[in-house]
């Protein structure tokens, strides 16, 4: 529709139009009342028009921060009930393959002569990766940028290309990659060395940060399930993790088996 800037040949058209948006203004106001008390109903999406780890995404995840994560809706402990834990996985801190720095130590070196020149991708916050990469950074005081993703495989495409310089991750996930020596791990976050890579130090052995990390995987269900169902699927998930074959498949990359009776995983899970 043409827009018109002489408003003086129209003098009618311009009070018409005055009077029906302050009509239209008033109605809406009217309908919008009742809605607005109850909003919102649901989750509110803040769309972010551009790619993780820029402007428009910090300032979203700032906003959104406040309210995804103030309070989670349900009590980890009280509301859910053990059916048997599976497995527990270290996470190796790997590089890109062209990165001009060898060790953990060079890279912290590194990184307090020059804040926020590093970076190292995660899978979001609340993640083992960007957990682990926080603390890391905070024993050690230094500043690494830390990168959004939506999983660890875009992650790995930019280390592969060269754009992202770290990555955090679970250990049977960064086997492969650096068995082909398409990136280099600097350090290993269990207690004991990775049957696997032997070779490659643990974050303490480093001398650089005293972390010990890893993630455990285990089945859990409400805590108003009947005992019977939780009891039945306990021994289901044991009779599973007793299988040579899901064992080996599990420790494969590093996995270690977390078979525990029902008393033993109710107070790992509490001190964890």
């Amino acid at each position: 529709m043409p827009r018109y800037s002489n408003m003086k040949a129209m003098p009618n058209f311009g009070s018409l139009r005055l009077r029906r948006s302050l009509c239209a203004l008033a109605a809406f106001s009217a309908l919008s009342a009742a809605p607005a008390q109850d909003y919102p109903s649901r989750p509110v999406r803040i769309v972010v028009p551009s790619a993780p780890g820029g402007g428009f995404d910090l300032v979203g995840r700032v906003l959104a921060h406040m309210g995804l994560y103030r309070e989670p809706g349900y009590d980890s402990l009280a509301d859910f009930t053990s059916a048997g834990l599976v497995v527990s996985h270290s996470y190796t801190l790997v590089a890109r393959r062209d990165l001009p720095l060898a060790s953990l130590a060079e890279v912290i070196a590194f990184a307090r002569a020059n804040p926020g020149k590093l970076n190292i991708g995660t899978s979001g916050p609340g993640t083992g990766q960007y957990i682990g990469a926080a603390i890391i950074a905070a024993l050690t005081g230094v500043d690494i940028v830390k990168v959004p993703y939506k999983g660890a495989q875009p992650v790995y495409q930019d280390l592969l290309a060269g754009r992202v310089d770290l990555f955090y991750d679970n250990t049977t996930t960064t086997r492969p990659y650096v068995e082909s020596g398409q990136v280099k791990a600097l350090a290993v976050s269990s207690r004991e060395r990775a049957p696997t890579m032997p070779k490659l130090p643990t974050l303490i052995e480093t001398g650089v940060v005293d972390l010990e990390m890893e993630t455990w995987f285990g089945l859990f269900a409400p805590a108003r399930t009947p005992r019977a169902i939780v009891e039945r699927l306990r021994a289901e998930v044991d009779r599973a993790t007793r299988s040579a074959d899901v064992r080996s498949r599990l420790e494969m990359g590093s996995g270690r088996s977390l078979r525990m009776a029902s008393a033993e995983t109710e107070s790992f899970v509490r001190a964890e």
